[in-house]
């Protein structure tokens, strides 16, 4: 998901500075990416575990455990959130390139 303003951001890139600034906003949104990519793998453990016919849907007492629509959900959602993250990635370097400065 592009940050807001983007495409305008976009559009009227003119200098290397411009570029740069792209770039950094792809860089900070592949870093938030991938943290909600590791979030929702954290869940995924959690849904896997999760009871609930326990009071809260706490992770003790006896019943059925797991919750198989919300663990697919979760693993569905870091799929997506590590795709996402490898392309604002290449797209950071693509606006690097074009400010000059590689890939570095």
């Amino acid at each position: 998901m592009a940050p807001e303003g983007m495409e305008q951001r976009v559009e009227n890139a003119r200098t290397a500075r411009d570029h740069q600034d792209i770039a950094a906003t792809y860089e900070q949104q592949m870093h938030a990416d991938k943290e909600s990519a590791e979030r929702h793998r954290k869940l995924v453990q959690v849904y896997a575990k999760w009871n609930p016919l326990a009071p809260w849907g706490r992770t003790s007492g006896s019943g059925p455990r797991g919750n198989t629509a919300m663990v697919s959900h979760c693993e569905n959602l870091v799929h997506l959130y590590a795709q996402a993250s490898k392309a604002n990635l290449e797209l950071a370097a693509e606006h690097r390139r074009a400010a000059g400065g590689g890939t570095e």
